[in-house]
């Protein structure tokens, strides 16, 4: 009697685990099927090298940037090791903004995020908190003024920088590509200031459109994030402090796994996080 209850025992656990595997057999083959195996995404820490962006007498717009990019890199490969995590630049070295959506194209990326930090010309404590862009048009003079603050940057440039402009064919495509992918990018964006909303001191100045060269050739879902303002005097020294870039890391990397769990063909992140609150469950 006893071996019968071990086999039924046994035999029930195996009908079970055969859909498991199933299932786990097809999705290997979704990811087999789509361009890469797993996400490939592309952290641009912006500005760089002789490019120094905003900045006071605690530090600069450039290395504000990197120290978040890096800190982001490693949390997403904590969350996520299948993923694929590339940065624009690993150094304080100068990267022309046309390169810098060269080489995410170039890596077929599924999601593309340039850092920056904010400046306000007025009273130092006029204005601050985050602010989180896709492509778009300068819906208000206020939107004008930090697109052309962060595209200063092609003033550091070389002509030769300008000599791979793409002909009207390759232009028409890329809008196409664009249009696509706008709604994927005010996604992210919103899934981005949402967390900075409830957990950024600055709190959020919302999702914005404008015209940003960085987001202007890029051929996937991009934003570019304002972390807060250099400018206002309690919110720099969080900015540059380690605490605050390890926070903010930490909520960009939030962002991102909560945007590639939603989205197909990477169910793979949704059954690790089911995997992880059941065994959390299990655990109190």
């Amino acid at each position: 009697m006893q071996n019968y209850d071990s086999f039924a025992i046994a035999f029930k656990l195996l009908t079970r685990l055969c859909p498991l595997l199933f299932l786990g057999f097809l999705q290997h083959q979704a990811y087999a099927q789509n361009n890469g195996i797993f996400p490939l995404i592309v952290l641009d820490p912006g500005h760089g090298g002789k490019d120094h962006g905003a900045g006071n007498h605690l530090c600069s717009e450039k290395s504000i940037c990197l120290s978040i990019c890096k800190k982001t890199r490693d949390l997403i490969r904590n969350k996520m090791p299948e993923a694929r995590v590339y940065l624009t630049r690993e150094e304080d070295v100068f990267i022309p903004l046309k390169k810098r959506s060269g080489f995410a194209n170039d890596l077929d990326a599924d999601l593309f995020i340039s850092v920056h930090c904010n400046a306000h010309g007025g009273h130092p404590r006029a204005a601050r908190g985050t602010e989180t862009y896709v492509m778009g048009l300068h819906k208000t003079e206020e939107n004008l003024e930090v697109a052309r603050r962060e595209n200063q940057s092609l003033l550091f440039e070389d002509d030769e920088s300008h000599s791979d402009e793409l002909d009207t064919e390759s232009l028409i495509f890329l809008n196409h590509l664009q249009d696509r992918n706008l709604q994927k990018s005010i996604e992210f964006a919103k899934l981005v200031e949402d967390r900075f909303l409830l957990h950024h001191p600055g709190k959020s100045k919302g999702v914005k459109q404008a015209g940003f060269m960085v987001l202007h050739q890029i051929s996937m879902p991009g934003v570019l994030v304002e972390a807060g303002f250099l400018s206002h005097p309690d919110e720099s020294k969080y900015l540059c402090s380690s605490e605050g870039q390890d926070k903010i890391a930490d909520l960009l990397a939030s962002s991102i796994l909560e945007f590639f769990i939603k989205r197909l063909p990477y169910p793979y992140l949704a059954e690790q996080k089911e995997q992880k609150v059941d065994a959390q469950s299990g655990s109190n």
